[in-house]
């Protein structure tokens, strides 16, 4: 017991400032490692991710120069392995558009083939109306611009209801 009293102040200053000293170099020892490795790891990172966007980056790029017609397949020899399945379903979604942007275009081809007839009827008997001076032949014209016109009005309703069903179709 009466060696640890004999102990002075100075003597037990040693030891903790020792130990502080200890915990600076194991800090500095730790510490100058990470500082440098941090920098060095988040650059690598970057330049990994900039790397590995590069096709992403192309490819936006070739979907932006595209013109609005363009309904033709994307490629998907750029991109990453990762997004083919997405650029699949794109392509699929595009071939469907452009399906029924054909399907509307014959469609109107159509519609307007079964309009020309009854609205060329419709004018010559409007032309056949104004030329007749005697009053039954008149009353006959004007009874086969009726007739005309209401062919015409037919066709163009089962057009709306063919166009209608159409776009309930889901093919």
């Amino acid at each position: 017991g009466q060696g640890r009293a004999a102990l002075g102040m100075d003597d037990l200053a040693e030891p903790a400032q020792a130990r502080s000293t200890l915990q600076q170099e194991i800090l500095t020892g730790m510490l100058t490692p990470q500082l440098i490795i941090l920098p060095l790891a988040a650059m690598l990172a970057g330049l990994g991710l900039t790397q590995g966007l590069e096709p992403l980056s192309l490819l936006q790029e070739h979907m932006r120069r595209r013109k609005p017609s363009d309904l033709s397949p994307i490629r998907d020899d750029l991109a990453p392995a990762e997004i083919v399945p997405l650029i699949a379903a794109m392509n699929n979604v595009l071939q469907r558009l452009s399906a029924s942007i054909e399907s509307q275009r014959r469609f109107v081809a159509t519609a307007a083939h079964q309009l020309k007839t009854p609205l060329a009827g419709i004018r010559t008997q409007c032309e056949i109306a104004l030329r007749e001076h005697e009053p039954t032949r008149m009353r006959d014209s004007l009874q086969q611009l009726i007739t005309g016109s209401q062919r015409a009005t037919r066709l163009v309703n089962q057009l709306l209801l063919l166009a209608r069903a159409e776009s309930l179709d889901p093919n």
